[in-house]
């Protein structure tokens, strides 16, 4: 079972600062959960901070 008194990730952003945040509750599963954080600037970036693995910037300009 997971530790849940730990955080599952930690992401220090410098430049931009991130305003929000959602789930995909339908494909999330114990393995992998993918999260979008939506920035000041604009950016989107969709992350699993279970897997790790998954890392992709929308909307870089």
């Amino acid at each position: 079972a997971a530790d849940l008194t730990k955080p599952i990730d930690k992401r220090i952003y410098k430049g931009t600062f991130p305003t929000c945040h959602d789930f995909n509750h339908q494909s999330a599963s114990c393995e992998s959960v993918l999260l979008l954080v939506g920035f000041t600037a604009g950016q989107v970036q969709l992350i699993d901070p279970i897997k790790q693995e998954i890392s992709k910037l929308y909307n870089e300009e």
